[in-house]
């Protein structure tokens, strides 16, 4: 019997247990469903591979129907477009579950959206507030995940850690929600341990140290399950000065910010890729996109949550002509 999931406003039935996933109940979502088999992948004909990245190998079916991704530590995945079906060939002698269901998660799902439903897919973690949500964008290590526990920590909720899945839809941005989950490396979780936050922690996968807290209602911080309007994206950058700063970026730098962190960064099918470029375009309109530039500093998160949060109250102020 399949095990069914909640994420990305998608349902997702799978052969494969998500320990880090809550299950619920089969049902029809409006946005459709994934289905991901475990499967014996019989050889197909593939072009050479389109790209490599961080260890795995994405190549696509000559006549666009599938892409393949691989390594020898996940195995491969056939990710057949029309038929929002994964297949996951697990055979190998040396592939790991863990790092494979956390590849499936991500780079594989995100392969999927990209071509089937062409939303907005950026690497960032969004937390929601009083005033909607609010984006954290970066490449690995920027700090996206620990600057989002700290909203967390103050009466936040989590909406996505890591990926945000976008939808420009009645002139604004949404994000839908990711899984109930953040993932903190271990200096993160001392901190906020220090702080008064308790709560158990589990390994992510061997591949890496960083920690997964689950968000279920035994947990300290919240997880929002539904989609949030987007109110800023505010793109992390590490600053020399011991100050917070804050500033709105023009419309090129803004298209450029949300098309250098896009999570799936490449595209064989042209008319998919013009897709993503406009919705780019479409977001970097309708939302503010700031760059926000602190010290890499713990005792600086207070700071940082102080002046976001004053950013926003000064944009209220601005729309409401105050």
């Amino acid at each position: 019997m399949p095990y069914h999931y909640d994420i990305y406003g998608l349902c997702l039935e799978s052969d494969v247990c998500f320990p880090e996933l809550v299950p619920v109940r089969p049902r029809v979502r409006a946005g459709g469903g994934i289905r991901v088999r475990l499967a014996r992948l019989a050889p197909s004909k593939r072009s050479a591979p389109t790209a490599v990245i961080r260890g795995l190998q994405y190549r696509f079916d000559l006549r666009g129907r599938f892409a393949e991704i691989d390594s020898s530590q996940v195995g491969t995945f056939r990710v057949w477009f029309r038929k929002r079906l994964i297949e996951w060939d697990d055979s190998g002698p040396c592939v790991s579950r863990g790092i494979g269901r956390l590849i499936l998660r991500g780079r594989v799902l995100a392969m999927l959206l990209a071509h089937r439903e062409t939303p907005l897919l950026i690497h960032a973690d969004v937390v929601a507030g009083p005033r909607g949500g609010v984006a954290f964008s970066g490449p690995i290590g920027a700090g996206k995940s620990t600057l989002a526990a700290s909203f967390l920590a103050a009466g936040w909720a989590l909406v996505s850690d890591d990926v945000a899945v976008a939808d420009c839809r009645q002139r604004q941005v949404w994000v839908r929600p990711g899984a109930p989950e953040i993932r903190l490396w271990p200096s993160s979780l001392r901190f906020f341990a220090s702080r008064g936050m308790r709560a158990r922690s589990s390994a992510l996968c061997p591949a890496t140290v960083k920690k997964r807290l689950l968000l279920d209602r035994d947990a300290p911080w919240i997880f929002r399950g539904e989609a949030v309007r987007l109110s800023a994206v505010y793109d992390l950058a590490r600053g020399s000065s011991r100050c917070v700063k804050i500033w709105k970026l023009g419309r090129r730098d803004a298209l450029l910010v949300l098309l250098k962190n896009q999570y799936m960064p490449f595209f064989r099918n042209s008319a998919v890729m013009c897709r993503h470029f406009e919705m780019a375009a479409s977001a970097a309109v309708r939302v503010p996109i700031k760059r926000l530039e602190y010290p890499a500093q713990w005792s600086f998160l207070d700071d940082v949550r102080n002046a976001v949060n004053d950013d926003l109250r000064k944009m209220d102020g601005a729309e409401a002509g105050i």
